[in-house]
C-alpha cells in the first residue's frame, strides 16, 4: 500500500459529519474503548469490528468509502485512507483515527511493487473474527488471504477460534471481492471459491455470482460469458455477425433514417436474449443458457 500521510487539524475547524444519535454515540464509544483496550492488552492493532464502529462515527456521509465499510464490511483500503487524510473527517477523537489508520495500513499487500489506489481491486482477503455464544463479536482475529485451498483456510479459521475458547468465527470485513457482499457465516469453501473466481475472471465473475446468489466454479461462468463491452452500444455494434446487429452495423445511417430506432429495438432484443450486467469496468454479457451442456460431445 502506498505510504500515506496523517494530517490532523485543530479541533473546531472540521466539518461535523456525525449522523449518530446521542445514545448511539455513547454505545459506539463504549465499544470502541473496549476494542482499543483489548488491542493494547494483546499488543496488536484493533479488530475489524472496532474499525467499522470507528468508521461509522467518522465517515463523511452516504456513499463514502468509510460509510460503505461501516455499513457492510466491504473495504477499499486506499479510498478509506484518502478520506482519513481529507478535510471532511471530524477529528475530535485523534486516538480513534490513529487506530483506524493503523488498521488500514496493516492490511497485507501481496504485490508491493504494484501500489494500490482506490480505483484498483486488491487481492481478496477476509478478516476472520471470533463470536461468542451470545452472538457478540469478540476482540481479536486477523486478515487472511482468501485465495487459498479451502482446507488451509479452514485450518486458519479454526486456529483463530481456538485462541478464544468457546467461540465460533465469522467474516467481519473483507476486501478485493468487487461488489460481492460476503455473509458473516460464510464457510471456507465458499470464500475460497469466490476468491478463485475473482482471481481468474475479476468483476464478471463477481457480478454473475451476485446474480446467481451463490459461488460458482470458474468453468461454469466461462461457459456462459460472452464477453465484456464498454457499453450496450458497443455490444450492439459487436454482436455476432449472424445477428441483426451485424446487418444494422453495415447500414448507412444517412440512407436508412430508421436505423437509430432499429438499434434501440435490437438492444431490447439483446437484453432479453442475453444477461447483461453493468459494472464499473463495462457491460458483462452472459448467455442465459449453457453453451456446453453436460454430457454434450
Amino acid at each position: 500500500m502506498e505510504q500515506s500521510r496523517r494530517r490532523f487539524r485543530e479541533p473546531g475547524t472540521e466539518q461535523h459529519t456525525n449522523l449518530l444519535t446521542r445514545e448511539q454515540e455513547q454505545h459506539a464509544a463504549a465499544r470502541i474503548t473496549h476494542g482499543l483496550e483489548a488491542a493494547e492488552q494483546a499488543g496488536t492493532g484493533i479488530d475489524a469490528d472496532t474499525a467499522r464502529i470507528i468508521a461509522a462515527t467518522l465517515h463523511a456521509g452516504y456513499g463514502s468509502h468509510l460509510e460503505h465499510f461501516a455499513a457492510t464490511g466491504a473495504l477499499n483500503p486506499a479510498g478509506a485512507l484518502n478520506e482519513l487524510d481529507g478535510d471532511r473527517i471530524d477529528l475530535h477523537q485523534p486516538p480513534w483515527i490513529s487506530a483506524l489508520w493503523d488498521f488500514l495500513e496493516r492490511i497485507h499487500n501481496p504485490h508491493p511493487d504494484q501500489p494500490e489506489t482506490e480505483h484498483t481491486e486488491p487481492a481478496p482477503q477476509v478478516f476472520i473474527q471470533p463470536r461468542d455464544s451470545g452472538l457478540d463479536l469478540r476482540p481479536g482475529g486477523r486478515w487472511l488471504d482468501a485465495d487459498r485451498h479451502p482446507d488451509d483456510l479452514t485450518a486458519q479459521m479454526n486456529e483463530i477460534a481456538e485462541q478464544t475458547p468457546g467461540t465460533t468465527v465469522e467474516v467481519s470485513a473483507w476486501l478485493g471481492f468487487h461488489q460481492l457482499m460476503l455473509p458473516p457465516r460464510s464457510d471456507a469453501e465458499d470464500i475460497a471459491l469466490y476468491a478463485q473466481g475473482i482471481k481468474e475472471l475479476g468483476e464478471p465473475y463477481a457480478l454473475y455470482a451476485i446474480h446467481v446468489g451463490a459461488p460458482l466454479e470458474v468453468r461454469d461462468v466461462l461457459a456462459r460469458h460472452e464477453g465484456t463491452y464498454e457499453s450496450m452500444t458497443d455490444f450492439v455494434a459487436h454482436a455476432p455477425k449472424e445477428s441483426l446487429a451485424y446487418a444494422l452495423s453495415k447500414a448507412d445511417r444517412h440512407i436508412d433514417p430508421t436505423r437509430g430506432h432499429a438499434l434501440d429495438e435490437f438492444e431490447k432484443i439483446l437484453r432479453r436474449t442475453y444477461l447483461c450486467l453493468e459494472g464499473t469496468e463495462g457491460v458483462h454479457v452472459f448467455h442465459r443458457y449453457d453453451r456446453h451442456p453436460k454430457g454434450a460431445a
